[in-house]
């Protein structure tokens, strides 16, 4: 035994011996990762790969020699009040700097799923068959602005 612990049982007997180690064993505890520290280490973890995935629809585009970035994005703009909004979707429009492509813009739609990227999008194909709705004529401004290049999804997470 060390001097201090022999000079605990010389005063208060074997008791003091069981006070020691039972307080070493449980500041001991505290300082190591139990299995519910582990457990809830790896549910931290994991989180984000339940969570939910926003969705991105970009679209590459080449605009026509009549139409000006500042006309495709004023078009873009009236897409978001007239028809996005009302469907759960939301554009912006992102011209490269840096680029091997500088010629084509990006139009960058958001949904908060796939789920609902899918009935915007069917929404869209149904209602901009019909010229005299709002997605008829903006389907109508886009084809004489500008021609889609290459499509892709995204989930963000």
């Amino acid at each position: 035994m060390s001097d201090g612990l022999t000079a605990l049982v010389a005063l208060y007997g074997r008791r003091a011996v069981g006070l020691c180690v039972g307080r070493t064993q449980h500041f001991r505890s505290r300082t190591k990762g139990g299995p519910m520290k582990k457990l809830l280490i790896l549910a931290m973890l994991m989180t984000p790969v339940c969570a939910r995935a926003e969705f991105l629809d970009v679209i590459q585009v080449k605009l026509k020699e009549k139409c000006a970035p500042a006309t495709y994005v004023a078009i873009k703009n009236d897409f978001n009040e007239q028809w996005g909004k009302s469907h759960g979707y939301r554009a912006e429009i992102a011209q490269p700097v840096q680029s091997n492509d500088l010629v084509s813009v990006f139009w960058i739609g958001h949904c908060t799923s796939a789920e609902s990227f899918g009935k915007a999008w069917d929404a869209w194909r149904t209602e901009s068959a019909d010229p005299k709705s709002a997605a008829g004529k903006l389907s109508e401004r886009f084809e004489k602005c500008s021609t889609n290049t290459a499509r892709t999804g995204y989930d963000i997470y």
